[in-house]
Order: C-alpha cells, then structure tokens, then sequence
C-alpha cells in the first residue's frame, strides 16, 4: 500500500509528490496542496491538468489525498477510466496502490507515479 507524504515538516508543500505523463510526453507535477485539495484531469479548461486528446473528457478524472493515501475518482466521463487494468464507477474513489500505475482516459494513458520519498 502507498502512504503518501504529509508534506508537513521538512517537506515543502510546492515540490512534486506525484507526477502525471500521458502517452504523447505531457507531463505535470502536483504538489502535495494540489493533491490536498484535489486535482482534475481532462482535455478542457475546466481541467487542472489538460490532456489534449479527443477522447478524455473535459473533466475526466480527479486525483486526491485522503487519510494519507491517493485516490482517483473518474467524473462522469463518457469514455470511462481504467487503473492498473480495472474498470472505474463514476463517482466512486479508487484508491492508488502502486507507486506507478496506469491510468487510462478513455483511449489514453496516463502514468501516475508517487515520486516523494516517503520517509
């Protein structure tokens, strides 16, 4: 199981915790504030992270910390949302058990990696 960090202490809340790549080289960081209040993925302004691929909705997914852990939550999207090979309810968090996975938006994928060390 993936605890993920505080980012309280000696961590700074603005370094990257977590990192986004989606199969043609976009990529993000999110930082531990990102992921506290939650962040969302899709191909629209409404997004956070915007993907620019015609099948992830325009806001698809969103990804967020609770208890410690990460979870990802698909939002209604009309092409669905498969982690690690297993399908996605809309509107019911997932929780992220690996420090890498695929996430896949509609036709598109996306790497979630935990990069904070977790100590």
């Amino acid at each position: 199981m993936v605890v993920m960090p505080r980012g309280e202490g000696g961590a700074d809340k603005s370094t990257p915790v977590m990192r986004l790549v989606g199969e043609d080289g976009t990529s993000y960081g999110v930082t531990y504030d990102e992921l506290k209040r939650g962040v969302s993925l899709g191909r629209g302004s409404v997004a956070d992270k915007v993907f620019s691929n015609e099948t992830v909705s325009r806001k698809h997914v969103i990804i967020f910390r609770r208890h410690g852990r990460a979870f990802v939550e698909d939002c209604g999207s009309s092409g669905g949302t498969i982690l690690n090979g297993v399908k996605l309810e809309p509107n019911k968090p997932v929780l992220i058990t690996r420090k890498t996975s695929d996430l896949k938006l509609a036709n598109y994928t996306v790497r979630v990696s935990i990069v904070m060390d977790q100590n």
